[in-house]
């Protein structure tokens, strides 16, 4: 099979009549994929620096059997610039077109493969592929099946089993649909239109509804509301579209003075009706536009009779399922680069040596890190990534080491008696109590300080759930928006978990006091402390440094110093941040093998990147060279509570 790659105008111009030919042979074509689509799109992003065509086709013996329609798009990730593989157009269902008389995991695995070759792209982001097609089929079976990932519901109302529009509202019809129609007419005197064909300034009226529905909304507090009218080549593209003859179906609601009310604009594919966009106007803001036109639309499409489907279009809204049960499933694919993966996140750079010239400032200070370009990062990652394999490569070394030492007899029972000990010693001294400002400080700053205390019952009170990370958009990009608040909090309290099982603390003694993350005060942290004294009146206590520039970790400490000095406590110290600080504040912590082994475990659990099983690398891609330099070379500092505060 032969494959070739389409990178300009001409090129893709001069497939016209193939690409054409393919669509009506491929069964699961899509309406976004086809040609005309595909051309529009070019006309309008072509025209804008960076972006590229990076169209793949197969042939089999001269006849074209398969087609990957992409693009190259420009992109910035956490300020680094890289390039981006994209389908070359946008839509609710995109995919390779692939011929139904050929193998379509041979051609699919030709396509993909000729586009890995490619050197300069970093990501490979495909989204919005539909669900039980050949070609979603294929990347199932591929060997980068795990990089193809649930995206989004897309529910539709298949007509073929209704009779008639009276059959279908006896079985589906929202309630009091009928009453808001009948009071829209009444009060508006509005006219239901059907416009099926190319209309003067048709687009240009719908941006203007759009946007006056985007400003009411947000004038009643739905700030996320935006217009896709906004976006000018996007606009031009769909412009391209709807000057097609036949492409489009719009209805509408307007007003006896002819200004719009209302509409919902459809791509007709086939047999099938794909909703695209839709707007009602603020005066009729309160007559449920979307149910009483969507209520026309089907009576029309019923009449009519040239449409089986009427798609919704992507999104799990609850307003569709009103009127249908049924839905598809749209994927993601999505291949990164080494360099762009979990294990190497988006720079936040900082340098191993807090002396060095143009260190960074670290959590919580004002001064940026230098930007890099992407060519420097990926060489600090690969390094980065050499190191921690090194450092992790010996750690395993002598954990197998001793684990063999303790499969004999004599080392077993040793080891129980030495469990035993500590148990004994767990309730003859006072606890020690640590108290972690944010989920992954723990194993950053403390971690081999808490496993070197584990003959003392060790206590982790966790006074947030890191809720207010600001690495959530960029993982919800890369799962299509799918990760809430919520969910990160969880996800970091449950690597908290694993973190300090590492380091000897036991599940019960974990505490989430979940306070409000980046607003933390001595005041609130001090109520902690205080119900913590109280419960163990002679534990020690361990937190980061009042002096740490980080508002959260000084507010911590501050609260534990005010305990100390007013005699609420006896016995503290405090963590010092030691990327951030010379190396007089304080003083260094012995750390032995085994603590440091430890500590390198517990900063492991912040590099898992299993979106399935809720773990998004959070504290790695947050903060990727403290979780690398800690986990190369182990520091730990602390001082006590005599340090003048500043």
């Amino acid at each position: 099979m032969e494959t070739d790659i389409i990178r300009d105008g001409e090129g893709l111009d001069a497939l016209r009549e193939e690409w054409q030919e393919l669509e009506q042979r491929d069964p699961h074509s899509t309406f976004y994929s086809t040609f005309a689509c595909v051309r529009a799109w070019w006309r309008s992003y072509g025209q804008d620096d960076g972006h590229e065509l990076l169209i793949v086709t197969a042939r089999q013996n001269g006849t074209l059997v398969g087609l990957a329609p992409l693009s190259y798009r420009p992109q910035v990730r956490f300020t680094v610039p890289i390039k981006e593989v994209r389908f070359a157009s946008h839509g609710d269902y995109l995919g390779f077109l692939l011929d139904p008389e050929m193998s379509a995991h041979t051609v699919t695995t030709t396509l993909l493969d000729t586009v890995f070759e490619q050197s300069d792209w970093d990501i490979l982001n495909l989204t919005n592929i539909p669900a039980s097609t050949p070609f979603s089929a294929s990347l199932l079976r591929s060997r980068h099946h795990e990089k193809l990932t649930a995206l989004s519901e897309n529910p539709y109302i298949d007509l073929l089993p209704y009779d008639n529009f009276e059959a279908f509202t006896a079985h589906w019809l929202p309630s009091h649909t009928r009453k808001y129609r009948n009071k829209l007419l009444r009060e508006t005197e509005a006219t239901f239109r059907v416009i099926d064909e190319p209309e003067d300034n048709l687009l240009d009226r719908m941006a203007q509804l759009h946007r006056a529905e985007r400003d009411h909304l947000r004038a009643q507090g739905r700030k996320e509301r935006h217009s896709l009218y906004d976006d000018d080549l996007r606009v031009e593209h769909y412009r391209e579209i709807y000057a097609q003859p036949g492409t489009t179906r719009t209805f509408v609601y307007e007003a006896p003075d002819g200004e719009l009310l209302g509409y919902r604009s459809c791509f007709r594919h086939a047999r099938t009706l794909l909703s695209w966009n839709s707007a009602y106007h603020p005066d009729v803001a309160d007559l449920r536009m979307g149910k009483v036109i969507q209520y026309d639309i089907l009576e029309h499409l019923f009449e009519r009779g040239d449409i089986d489907i009427f798609d919704f279009g992507a999104g799990r809204y609850p307003w569709k399922f009103e009127w249908t049960d049924r839905s598809t499933l749209s994927y993601r694919f999505r291949y990164d680069r080494p360099a762009l993966t979990a294990a190497a996140p988006p720079p936040r750079l900082a340098t191993p040596s807090p002396k060095a010239p143009g260190a960074s400032q670290g959590r919580g200070m004002s001064k940026a890190p230098a930007k890099p370009n992407a060519q420097a990062r990926a060489e600090r990652v690969r390094e980065n990534q050499a190191k921690v394999a090194e450092v992790e490569v010996a750690r395993q070394a002598r954990a197998l080491k001793r684990s063999q030492q303790l499969r004999s007899p004599v080392p077993a029972g040793r080891a129980a008696a030495v469990q035993g000990a500590r148990s004994v010693l767990h309730r003859a001294l006072p606890p020690v109590i640590y108290y972690v400002p944010h989920p992954d400080d723990e194993a950053i700053y403390m971690g081999a300080s808490i496993w070197s205390e584990r003959n003392r019952r060790t206590i982790v009170v966790a006074l947030t759930s890191g809720g207010s990370s600001t690495v959530l958009p960029w993982i919800n990009e890369r799962l299509g928006q799918q990760v809430t608040t919520k969910d990160l909090k969880r996800s970091r309290v449950a690597d908290l978990r694993r973190s300090v099982a590492h380091l000897g603390v036991e599940p019960q003694d974990i505490h989430v006091m979940d306070l409000p993350d980046g607003k933390l005060t001595a005041k609130r942290v001090r109520t902690v402390v205080d119900e913590m004294a109280t419960r163990y009146p002679r534990a020690s206590h361990r937190t980061m440094s009042y002096l740490d520039p980080h508002s959260d970790h000084a507010a911590a400490g501050e609260a534990v110093r005010q305990a100390h000095a007013d005699g609420t406590i006896t016995d503290c110290l405090f963590h010092v941040p030691v990327d951030l600080v010379d190396d007089d504040l304080g003083h260094p912590v012995s750390l032995s093998t085994a603590a440091c082994d430890a500590k390198r475990a517990a900063l492991a659990e912040y590099r898992v990147w299993d979106p399935y099983s809720e773990r998004y690398a959070i504290g790695l891609l947050s903060v990727p060279d403290l979780i690398a330099g800690q986990a190369i070379e182990p520091r730990e500092r602390v001082h006590g509570p005599d340090l003048p505060t500043r």
